[in-house]
C-alpha cells in the first residue's frame, strides 16, 4: 500500500507517517521526514510541473493526503487583509489544488484523495479570521467538485476532514490557555484516516457506498 501525503513535515503529516507505518510513505514538503521512503522537495506549492516529473518515477498511490495548511486570524477591517488572504490561499488552497490535479493521475483505482477542510469555517461564519475562513472554504468547495468530477480514477473517493482545533505545539502557543484536552489529537486524525483507507481498498464497491462522503 502506497501514500503521498502533502505536508508530511507538519504536525498532523508527521502524525500520519507515524500511523500509516508498513505502508510506502512519499512526503512532499518543504522539509524532509526521514521516516518516509520518498522525499520531493518543493520551493512552493503549486509547481505542479516538477511534481508530477518526480512522481512519474513512482508508482500510483492507494491514497493521496493533504495535510498541508496553516491558521491567522484577522477581520475585514484589518489594513494587511489582502496579504493575509495571500498568505492563506498559499498556504491552504493550492496544496489541496494541486493534490486534486495529481489524483487525476496519480491515484490508483479504488483510491482516496483526502482533504483537511475546518469544522468552525464549515459550521458557521467566522468573521474574525476571514482570509482563513475564505481558504477553508474555498477548499471545501474544492472537494465537493473534485468528488463528482468524471477524472478522478475508477471507484476512487474523496474525503474532508473537517477537525476542530488541532493540539499541536503552533495552537498550543498560540492559545495557551484553552484546555487542550478538548482538541483533536492528531494521531487518532491519521488512525481515523488509515483505517477508511485500508478498509476503502478491500472491500466491495456494494458495501462500502457508504463511504463516498465528503
Amino acid at each position: 500500500m502506497k501514500a503521498l501525503i502533502f505536508g508530511g513535515s507538519g504536525s498532523l503529516g508527521r502524525s500520519m507517517v507515524k500511523v500509516f507505518k508498513g505502508w510506502k510513505l512519499t512526503n512532499v514538503d518543504f522539509n524532509k521526514n526521514q521516516e518516509c521512503d520518498d522525499n520531493i522537495i518543493i520551493k512552493n506549492s503549486n509547481d505542479i510541473h516538477f511534481l508530477k516529473s518526480e512522481l512519474n518515477t513512482l508508482d500510483k498511490f492507494n491514497c493521496i493526503i493533504c495535510v498541508a495548511g496553516g491558521w491567522t486570524g484577522g477581520s475585514i477591517k484589518d489594513e494587511n487583509v489582502l496579504q493575509v488572504y495571500e498568505d492563506m490561499n498559499q498556504k491552504n488552497v493550492l496544496p489541496a489544488f494541486v493534490c486534486s490535479h495529481l489524483a487525476t493521475t496519480q491515484l490508483s483505482r479504488q483510491g482516496l484523495l483526502i482533504f483537511t477542510g475546518a469544522y468552525s469555517v464549515f459550521n458557521a461564519p467566522t468573521p474574525s479570521m476571514i482570509g482563513y475562513a475564505l481558504a477553508k472554504t474555498a477548499v471545501h468547495t474544492l472537494a465537493i467538485q473534485t468528488a463528482v468530477s468524471t477524472h478522478l480514477p475508477e471507484d476512487s473517493a474523496v474525503i474532508t476532514l473537517l477537525p476542530e482545533t488541532i493540539d499541536t505545539p503552533a495552537n498550543r502557543q498560540a492559545m495557551p490557555k484553552e484546555d487542550f484536552t478538548k482538541w483533536a489529537n492528531p494521531d487518532q486524525i491519521a488512525g481515523l484516516v488509515r483505517s477508511w483507507a485500508e478498509e476503502w481498498s478491500i472491500c466491495s464497491f456494494k458495501s462500502k457506498k457508504w463511504f463516498n462522503c465528503t
